[in-house]
Protein backbone atom coordinates (compact mmCIF):
# COMPACT_ATOMS: atom_id res chain seq x y z
CA UNK A 1 0.00 0.00 0.00
CA UNK A 2 2.67 2.30 0.43
CA UNK A 3 3.32 2.17 -3.27
CA UNK A 4 0.10 2.98 -4.05
CA UNK A 5 -0.17 5.97 -6.89
CA UNK A 6 -4.05 7.74 -6.30
CA UNK A 7 -3.15 10.54 -9.28
CA UNK A 8 -4.25 8.05 -11.78
CA UNK A 9 -7.65 7.25 -9.47
CA UNK A 10 -8.40 10.98 -8.97
CA UNK A 11 -7.56 11.67 -12.60
CA UNK A 12 -10.28 8.97 -13.55
CA UNK A 13 -13.61 10.23 -11.09
CA UNK A 14 -14.82 13.09 -13.56
CA UNK A 15 -15.23 10.59 -15.83
CA UNK A 16 -16.87 8.01 -13.99
CA UNK A 17 -20.38 10.30 -14.60
CA UNK A 18 -22.50 9.57 -11.65
CA UNK A 19 -22.95 11.59 -8.55
CA UNK A 20 -20.53 10.99 -5.97
CA UNK A 21 -20.05 11.82 -2.03
CA UNK A 22 -16.33 11.50 -0.80
CA UNK A 23 -16.07 10.70 2.90
CA UNK A 24 -13.01 11.77 4.75
CA UNK A 25 -11.53 11.14 8.33
CA UNK A 26 -10.45 14.34 9.40
CA UNK A 27 -7.81 12.55 11.43
CA UNK A 28 -6.61 10.18 8.42
CA UNK A 29 -2.42 10.17 8.58
CA UNK A 30 -2.51 8.18 5.62
CA UNK A 31 -4.48 10.40 3.11
CA UNK A 32 -4.13 14.08 3.76
CA UNK A 33 -7.43 15.96 3.90
CA UNK A 34 -6.80 18.68 1.32
CA UNK A 35 -6.30 15.70 -0.67
CA UNK A 36 -10.08 13.96 -0.21
CA UNK A 37 -10.87 17.88 -0.88
CA UNK A 38 -9.02 18.36 -3.91
CA UNK A 39 -10.58 15.03 -5.46
CA UNK A 40 -14.07 15.58 -4.51
CA UNK A 41 -13.85 19.15 -6.67
CA UNK A 42 -12.16 17.84 -9.31
CA UNK A 43 -14.80 15.14 -10.04
CA UNK A 44 -17.65 17.48 -8.65
CA UNK A 45 -18.66 15.46 -5.83
CA UNK A 46 -19.97 15.96 -2.81
CA UNK A 47 -17.21 16.32 -0.13
CA UNK A 48 -18.40 14.89 3.46
CA UNK A 49 -15.79 15.38 6.26
CA UNK A 50 -15.69 12.72 9.19
CA UNK A 51 -15.26 14.81 12.27
CA UNK A 52 -12.74 12.76 14.12
CA UNK A 53 -12.37 10.01 12.39
CA UNK A 54 -9.37 8.41 10.82
CA UNK A 55 -8.19 6.16 7.42
CA UNK A 56 -10.34 3.41 8.75
CA UNK A 57 -13.66 5.37 9.80
CA UNK A 58 -15.69 2.89 8.36
CA UNK A 59 -14.02 0.62 10.77
CA UNK A 60 -13.88 3.70 13.74
CA UNK A 61 -17.74 4.16 13.64
CA UNK A 62 -19.55 1.74 10.74
CA UNK A 63 -22.76 2.66 11.80
CA UNK A 64 -21.74 6.57 11.47
CA UNK A 65 -20.56 5.92 8.10
CA UNK A 66 -23.51 3.39 7.11
CA UNK A 67 -26.03 6.38 8.18
CA UNK A 68 -24.01 8.58 5.80
CA UNK A 69 -23.77 6.11 3.16
CA UNK A 70 -27.25 5.77 2.99
CA UNK A 71 -28.28 9.07 3.17
CA UNK A 72 -26.32 9.65 0.24
CA UNK A 73 -27.93 7.00 -1.94
CA UNK A 74 -31.34 8.26 -0.60
CA UNK A 75 -30.67 11.77 -1.69
CA UNK A 76 -29.68 10.17 -5.08
CA UNK A 77 -32.47 8.26 -5.56
CA UNK A 78 -34.88 11.09 -4.84
CA UNK A 79 -33.23 13.05 -7.44
CA UNK A 80 -33.22 10.78 -9.73
CA UNK A 81 -36.73 10.47 -9.47
CA UNK A 82 -37.33 14.43 -9.87
CA UNK A 83 -36.11 13.78 -13.48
Amino acid sequence: MADWDLAPVAAALPRLGVPMTILHGTRDAAVPLGEGRAAAAEAGAAFQPLAGLGHLAHEEDPAGVAALIRAALAETAEADGAR
